[in-house]
């Protein structure tokens, strides 16, 4: 008699564990194993599906696409602007110091402004060796006082980046006769 035990004194074999009593194959379970449920209406839910298909998927990687692209641009243009604004800020604290310099300079007795307008353009950088900007200075008298070219005097310091002619910041002072 099948399925019972070699204990027995029969000559059949045991039932083995996985096999329903009977014999066949055993149950087949999947993963989404249990009642089919349906949604109102009587349309089948995504639990029924076996995958997704490349139109599904097509379409997901679109809409992801349509959402990605403005974040994109708009992480590229804050990335520009924030590298514009550090080029700029850096070209202006170059021009404040020659300013600053020019101070120190006209300070001392027997300077002589016609020294500092005639001078090419100079390479200047907040790193020693980088000479990524260059600095030049023009002065020009805005008022005479006489003939001894004193008077009041206009010194623009204006920083552009190496190669370019487009200035990239400018710093505006005024000299009297007597000081700054």
């Amino acid at each position: 008699m099948l399925g019972r035990s070699p204990s027995s004194g029969t000559d059949s074999y045991p039932v083995r564990p996985h096999r329903p009593e009977g014999g066949g194959h055993p149950p087949q379970r999947y993963l989404c194993s249990g009642p089919r449920l349906r949604a109102p209406g009587g349309l089948r839910l995504l639990s029924e599906y076996a995958g997704l298909t490349l139109v599904e998927i097509l379409v997901a990687l679109s809409l992801v696409a349509v959402v990605l692209l403005p974040v994109i641009i708009g992480l590229s243009q804050a990335l520009v602007t924030t590298s514009e604004s550090t080029i700029t800020s850096a070209a202006t604290s170059i021009a404040r110091d020659r300013v600053e310099q020019i101070k120190d300079q006209v300070r001392r007795p027997g300077f002589d402004f016609n020294s500092l307008s005639g001078q090419p353009r100079q390479a200047a950088d907040l790193k020693p060796g980088d000479h990524f900007f260059e600095v030049e200075v023009t002065v020009e008298t805005v008022r005479p006082d006489d003939n001894q070219q004193s008077g009041l005097k206009k010194a623009v310091v204006t920083v552009y980046r190496k190669g370019s002619d487009y200035p990239t910041a400018m710093v505006t002072t005024y000299f009297t006769p007597y000081g700054v």
